[in-house]
Order: C-alpha cells, then structure tokens, then sequence
C-alpha cells in the first residue's frame, strides 16, 4: 500500500525561519526579565543597608542621649561625639557627616573604608551617612520668639549611595554629595539614591534613674 506524499511533507524553509524568530524573540525577553530581576534585587539588598545604617546611627545617638547626665547642660566630644557635633554652634539644623569627614564612607556590613581596606581599585564603601538634630518649638512668646521644648530634638538620619558610582567623578567624597554637596554632579540628586529616617531624642531617661 503506498503512502500519501503529503502526509510525508516536512517542514519548509519559511516555517523553520519564522519558528527560530519566534523562539529568539522570547529568549530575548526571558533575558531582560532577568536582567531586571537581578538590578531590583541588588537595589534592594542596597535599600536594605542603608536601612540598616540610618537604624544603627539613629541607636548611636539615642545611646549618647540615654548615658547624658542630667546634672550636665553641655555635652562633650569624648563621651557624645555626635550630640556635641550636631547641637554646637550653628549645627544645629544643618546636615552634619558621620563622623565628621568626607572621605569615610561605608560599606554594606557597617564596615567604613579608610581609603587603605581596599586594594586593586575595588572599594565598595558607597554608603555616606548624614545627620542633624532640630529642637521641637512649642509656640510663640507674647513678644514673637519661638520658644523651644527643653531636651527635646527631632533627629533626621540620612544615607545616600551613588546609582551609577563608575560614572561619578567625585562619588568616593561625601561632601561633595547631597545633601551637604556644592554644585554639578555632587549636588545633582537625579545621581544618587537616598533614605531618610527620623526619630525623637530626649534626656527622659536619664532624668528618671537619677530621681
């Protein structure tokens, strides 16, 4: 009995050729999904550190404030270095380093730089961290004056990290970025991601174990 020649045809050179551009146009898609997922989880594991070291500088200085004696009124820089910094003259409201200096940055494991940890051009201390204390104003006097809460500060913690730090020109100088940055590249936040938290710092503490 012989077989029908049409059941025997195969596949032409067109179908072969539109099968491959299908499978090449998904395979193309598959890859920028990965792509994609790849960038989000690295910039999440970077949200996450920063996170990570806004809470711990926010500890830092509600430690200071806790261990503050009542008896004192006006901290020093051994034993509150970061309470002394941000309250002393003209600090106060203004966005200060930490600790201080524009060349310490830090890296993912709270770890900071010192320019000398890493060797072969390879320095993943990004992470530069600001801070400033406000004083909670309560109201007016009868004459204008704002007249401020006692031994009550509203504390902003900022981190910030470069989006595209093998593109800057200057990222490994954290006064050249914002929020304390001058001009161009330094100061220009579409370069820089950026988290700020806040928290309330008070003596409250130390007033009551010492009653």
């Amino acid at each position: 009995m012989r077989k029908n020649p049409e059941k025997l045809r195969g596949f032409t050179l067109i179908e072969v050729m539109i099968s491959l551009i299908v499978f090449m146009v998904s395979l193309l898609g598959l890859v920028a999904l990965q792509r994609a997922s790849i960038a989000g989880t690295s910039k999440g594991r970077e949200h996450t550190a920063a996170v990570n070291l806004g809470r711990f500088v926010l500890n830092w200085v509600q430690s200071e404030a806790a261990t503050f004696p009542i008896s004192q009124t006006t901290p020093n820089s051994t034993d509150f270095p970061l309470i002394e910094n941000a309250i002393s003259s003209g600090n106060l409201d203004s966005w200060q380093l930490l600790p201080n200096s524009a060349t310490m940055r830090f890296d993912a494991y709270m770890g900071n730089n010192a320019q000398s940890h890493y060797t072969g051009g390879v320095d993943a201390a990004q992470f530069c961290v600001y801070y400033k204390m406000s004083q909670f104003v309560k109201g007016q006097d009868s004459s204008g004056d704002d007249q401020f809460v006692n031994e009550v500060y509203k504390l902003s913690v900022m981190v910030n990290w470069p989006k595209w730090k093998q593109y800057h020109t200057n990222w490994t100088n954290c006064a050249a970025r914002p929020p304390v940055g001058g001009s161009g590249e330094g100061a220009n936040l579409i370069y820089w991601e950026s988290i700020e938290l806040t928290s309330v710092v008070t003596r409250e503490y130390t007033s009551k174990m010492q009653q």
